[in-house]
């Protein structure tokens, strides 16, 4: 341990290779925990504040041990700081060899077969990304790992790529002409062979969710599992361990067996009529819930009746119908019906899964966006599956952020997350907040659920942002007030104003850095993972206390299940909820 201890010292490796090294006493405090977690095979959960350098007290412990480990983030921002900086640092400054890649998604990866189909029969929903697809033609003939983020002129949002991309449901894997050179398989030979592996937690949960469902995985095993930004981890793996099913994942099955057919030019009998009937009855089904407000809503038993389970009913025999006819081609040498036949299988799942209202372990609700509708079950805990699946498979699960705590103690991302007897490390933020920032809270505004909030709000706004010159992030706790307050603040003020949704983040993000004296008006995706250094973001305007909302079924759920279990949900989940998204912001 002294070797590790001793990278941290003023006069160590760390020092010698960075510029203006500063020796942080918490940083190495945390090194020591983490190895002593690594060699103890016992698990841990620290929080370290902002300043303290928690990537390189995680790191070096990790590459002295010489022990394979999977590093997960949330935001593809960290794993780059990760990939390009702080392990190439590392590997410069101890002189020690070790290999790390970073495995993303496969929808993140080119595939050569589509790619090359797409060419042959270009299809564009949008004429202007003609020009993009120029610059992927050039770009595929000389990139060695298929990685769009080599791409950075394209846009977040490109309808072509979903065309060109790996894709599961169309993998024929080894059967692929393209095998041998496949992106994907590259990217995951290279992980099993790499001794650290970078992902995020999406991608964690997805093949989590994979080796549940079919026993296989996407992922090397690795005795030691990292999750940075670990606040994030019970909202990510929600998303992954329930179901979700609307009729826009109907037409898109269609659609990519539909193009299959017409670039095979495959002919199987009454395979076109499956598919108009499949799409019939995916449309009279979730028609019995598009007509609803938008916004989320919890279904109940009184919307299930005779016509709706009728229809459910319809839906399901009709996938059957077309997974069997898959099935059948797959079998007689159309390789890539395979995949889609399972696919077909796997949504008349999802089908049975969100209708199953039974199931108490899960709540069953939908969102409604501008007549579309999405029928989703998702898990009211994940305490014991976290314990079961990860937890008591992994001999050391590290969990770390700078906002894990509330009031002093880990006790509800604990609870929440099933991590039991933990080591357990509360480092504070290196900055002195007393000297270094001013916390001003006006106290003459009314309530936020008041009708003149919002007005009296913007005009506290604009005589902060006087005060500062902008240079400020005003964030929101619902799109609605954002919309509200950009739209009252920007015409009283001088400054430039930024509104999320715009452009992409990104872009974003790169004019706000650029124009010192912006101002930008966020939401969610602004509240953590974003750093802005310098003089252009000098203040943080927050609208209100960010308590989730109660009546959002996850967290109306949530509330039931505490108070049938005589507990106090405002104090077990919403206060610390509320916490540590505060602390984040």
């Amino acid at each position: 341990m002294a070797d590790v201890a001793s990278i941290f010292g003023a006069s160590g490796p760390l020092a010698r290779t960075i510029a203006n090294f500063e020796q942080r006493p918490d940083q190495a405090k945390m090194a020591r925990l983490v190895w002593e977690a690594i060699q103890t095979k016992r698990h841990l959960i620290v929080e370290a504040g902002t300043g303290i350098g928690k990537s390189l007290a995680y790191l070096v412990p990790v590459i002295a041990s010489g022990k394979g480990a999977i590093i997960s983030t949330k935001t593809k921002t960290l794993q780059e700081q990760l990939v390009n900086h702080d392990l190439p640092l590392l590997r410069k400054a101890s002189g020690t060899h070790f290999t790390a890649v970073c495995l993303k998604g496969r929808a993140n990866y080119l595939c050569l077969k589509r790619f090359r189909d797409f060419s042959t029969r270009p299809l564009f929903v949008f004429p202007h990304e003609i020009k993009y697809f120029r610059k992927i033609q050039n770009w595929a003939t000389r990139t060695a790992t298929g990685d769009r983020a080599e791409l950075s002129q394209l846009p977040d949002r490109l309808a072509m790529w979903h065309d060109i991309c790996s894709q599961r449901d169309l993998c024929t894997g080894q059967k692929c002409e393209f095998f041998s050179d496949c992106f994907v398989s590259k990217a995951r030979e290279a992980a099993d062979k790499a001794g650290i592996v970078i992902i995020n937690h999406y991608l964690f949960f997805a093949n989590l969710a994979l080796q549940l469902s079919s026993d296989t995985s996407m992922l090397p095993q690795r005795n030691l599992l990292i999750f940075d930004e670990a606040h994030n981890v019970e909202d990510v793996a929600s998303q992954f361990m329930g179901a979700s099913v609307g009729l826009g994942h109907i037409n898109d099955l269609v659609n990519q067996i539909s193009r299959q057919i017409e670039l095979e030019k495959i002919e199987v009998e009454g395979l076109v009529s499956a598919l108009t009937k499949v799409q019939k009855a995916g449309s009279e089904f979730f028609s019995h819930f598009a007509a609803r407000r938008d916004g989320t809503f919890k279904l109940t038993n009184e919307m299930f009746d005779m016509h709706v389970l009728d229809g459910r009913d319809e839906l399901l025999k009709q996938l059957k119908g077309l997974a069997r006819l898959l099935s059948d081609a797959a079998s007689d040498g159309i390789d890539v019906f395979g995949p889609l036949s399972e696919r077909c299988l796997e949504m008349g799942n999802s089908v049975r899964d969100v209708c199953d209202l039974d199931n108490q372990e899960l709540v069953h609700w939908a969102e409604a966006r501008d007549g579309h509708v999405q029928l989703k079950a998702t898990p009211i805990c994940l305490a014991d599956t976290l314990a079961k699946h990860v937890f008591a498979k992994v001999p050391t699960v590290i969990l770390t952020s700078a906002t894990l705590s509330s009031d002093n103690s880990f006790k509800y991302i604990k609870s929440r997350l099933g991590a039991s007897r933990p080591l357990e490390l509360m480092l504070p933020p290196s900055f002195d907040y007393k000297t270094q920032a001013l916390l001003y809270i006006p106290r003459h505004l009314p309530l936020p659920d008041n009708p003149r909030f919002v007005n009296m709000a913007a005009k506290e706004i604009v005589r902060i942002l006087q005060k500062t010159r902008g240079k400020a992030f005003v964030l929101c706790t619902s799109i609605s007030n954002m919309n509200a307050l950009h739209e009252l603040v920007s015409t009283k003020i001088k400054q430039r104003c930024f509104l999320q949704g715009e452009m992409p983040n990104t872009a974003l993000l790169k004019e706000f850095r650029r124009d010192v004296s912006s101002v930008l008006f966020a939401t969610a995706s602004f509240w953590q993972g974003v750093d802005v250094q310098g003089e252009a973001l000098s203040c943080v305007i927050i609208d209100k206390l960010p308590f989730a909302v109660p009546s959002d079924p996850i967290i109306e759920a949530r509330i039931e299940r505490i108070r049938s279990q005589n507990g106090n949900p405002f104090y077990e989940l919403q206060v610390p909820q509320a916490i540590i998204a505060l602390k984040q912001g």
